[in-house]
């Protein structure tokens, strides 16, 4: 099950990676962005929720409202992040950005129980300092902390509690309606922004909708790798591990945009492999010391 969940994890890390470089590529607004990669995820969750109507557990039911809180927090999430950029620097939006690691660990913790060994922290740890040399930070170029700054935290801490939510709702129904009905919230959501905006009244070329629409089933990836390695691994661990996506952004760039990647990045790209390969085997280790102390 545990090789099953690291394929789920590299799915939605790359997935995730691969929407930020098309969307960066379609150059359309955030709100319409938002409008048709939600709408093409929707109706590709859609279908597999069609196809898949006679294979579910008969205990499976939909906790509307607590979904639907889901959606709407995820909502939120994009929107305070999209605003706490309007108002901070790109480096303190990239760094706070992370501290849904904390928030995820604290939730883990506090709310599951879930417990963090000590040499595990060491490995995120070192994750977090190679993703701060793949996102090049400088730390010369932080400001101080300003209303935008606290909307990034605010986002982190709802990403991290979001994915709380989702973890609690997994045994009693499908992470594919989960995905849906939070995708159909941001279409809402994002619908609602636009018009009110007046932005419909812009021309879009057909490239970008194009690129947009293929986002759209990239994003539909992501869930169907996140939602479900969340039902596999603790919260920590999966908020842990999606620090691999800045990693695939990179390499993204410098496969689709011919950036070129520096020494400091290739030596922070290393850092994190580390990290995530420390977690993997000392996890392993733990797992099968826990199962060999049952057998006896």
């Amino acid at each position: 099950m545990e090789k099953i969940g690291y394929l789920l994890v590299l799915l939605f890390t790359i997935a995730n990676a691969l929407e930020y470089l098309l969307i960066k590529a379609a150059g359309l607004n955030t709100y319409i962005s938002g409008m048709i990669m939600f709408g093409t995820a929707s109706i590709f969750l859609g279908i597999v929720l069609f196809v898949r109507r006679k294979n579910q557990p008969s205990h499976y039911h939909v906790p509307l409202k607590k979904v639907l809180v889901i959606g709407v927090i995820s909502f939120v999430i994009n929107i305070l992040w999209l605003k706490g950029l309007e108002y901070t620097s790109a480096t303190n939006a990239s760094l706070l950005g992370k501290t849904d690691i904390a928030f995820s660990m604290l939730f883990s913790l506090i709310l599951l129980r879930e417990r963090i060994h000590g040499k595990t922290l060491l490995f995120i740890g070192l994750m977090v300092v190679g993703i701060v040399f793949v996102m090049q930070v400088k730390f010369s170029d932080l400001s101080s902390l300003n209303i935008g700054d606290v909307f990034v935290i605010v986002s982190a801490m709802l990403l991290a509690f979001n994915a709380f939510l989702v973890r609690k709702v997994l045994d009693h129904t499908s992470p594919f309606k989960i995905a849906l009905i939070n995708c159909l919230v941001n279409v809402l959501g994002f619908a609602i922004v636009f018009f009110f905006k007046q932005l419909h009244t812009e021309t879009y070329a057909a490239k970008s909708i194009i690129l947009t629409i293929i986002a759209g089933f990239v994003c539909f990836l992501f869930f169907c790798g996140y939602y479900p390695s969340l039902k596999i691994f603790p919260l920590w661990k999966v908020r842990a591990l999606a620090l691999l996506i800045p990693i695939f952004t990179v390499v993204g760039d410098l496969f689709f945009l011919h950036e070129k990647l520096t020494l400091s990045q290739l030596g922070g790209i290393g850092l994190v492999l580390l990290g995530v390969l420390g977690i993997i085997l000392y996890e392993k280790k733990k797992s099968e010391k826990i199962q060999r102390a049952y057998e006896r």
